[in-house]
């Protein structure tokens, strides 16, 4: 797959996540020269990461971001708005029930870092299935489990409470390879593949600046603890960070490892 001008502006302007729908573009639509007008489906878009890095890559493609979240759809109609995209339509829509979509209609679909927050993931992967053609393809991106602020938020409980995370916390639901694979398949899915991939995020430049609060999975994890204890959650897991970490100088650039799954399967 060859990036454009466009395409490496996208990979920059929306950091590092993006390197991973790359990936999941590669291991599904690929470089192969496709039929025009085919169909993609980016399911719980978010922001839209893997739709506009996509259009960006293939200008024939007709692709529908959806998103239960009319903000993220919002922000995302701001930018194609903005960078005068043509080929992306955008639509609120709760993935596990897309009643709007017959059966058959899709080339792809993708939900990259969203299907982790269904309430019934196998009910949202029986809909991919079902709006995909025969033959169709599918991808998945999942947490690990060891992702660094999954793992970090756990720790950080943990040392502080003095007993382990009492809650799943819905960025790593589907962090078990073999539970992944098996709800796939659960949901129709053939020939499923769970693919281990990592990338670094280079960005934050503070420690503080890892612990992002108003990020549903840091306040998941803050409205658990006593208000008695809230005050200390906040050095503990500054400690945690810069043993696991390190960093040489003051300025350096804080290197954090996000492996996550991507899981690809057929209908």
């Amino acid at each position: 797959m060859a990036s454009t001008p466009q395409a490496v502006e996208l990979l920059s302007r929306f950091g590092f996540t993006s390197q991973f729908s790359v990936e999941a573009l590669k291991l599904t639509a690929g470089d192969q020269p496709k039929p025009d007008n085919f169909k993609i489906l980016d399911v719980a878009t978010g922001t839209g990461t893997l739709s506009l890095f996509a259009s960006s890559i293939f200008k024939n493609a007709d692709i529908i971001a959806s998103d239960f979240s009319p903000n993220m759809i919002s922000i995302l109609d701001q930018i194609i708005k903005e960078d005068g995209i043509t080929n992306i339509k955008t639509k609120v829509e709760d993935g596990m029930n897309m009643k709007d979509y017959n059966n058959d209609t899709f080339d792809y679909c993708y939900s990259m870092f969203g299907l982790i927050y269904f309430p019934d993931r196998v009910k949202g992967l029986k809909e991919m299935h079902r709006v995909l053609k025969p033959n169709g393809k599918v991808a998945i991106g999942s947490w690990q489990e060891n992702q660094y602020l999954a793992s970090l938020l756990s720790e950080t409980y943990e040392q502080l409470m003095g007993k382990p995370l009492p809650i799943e916390q819905p960025i790593i639901s589907m962090s078990d390879k073999d539970q992944f694979k098996k709800e796939m398949e659960e949901a129709g899915f053939k020939n499923v593949e769970i693919h281990s991939i990592t990338k670094y995020f280079k960005e934050s430049k503070t420690y503080e600046e890892i612990l992002n609060k108003g990020n549903p999975p840091v306040d998941d994890v803050i409205n658990i603890i006593p208000n008695e204890k809230k005050q200390n959650f906040d050095q503990i897991f500054f400690d945690i960070a810069k043993k696991r970490f390190p960093r040489k100088t003051e300025t350096e650039t804080i290197k954090l490892s996000a492996p996550a799954f991507i899981g690809i399967g057929y209908k």
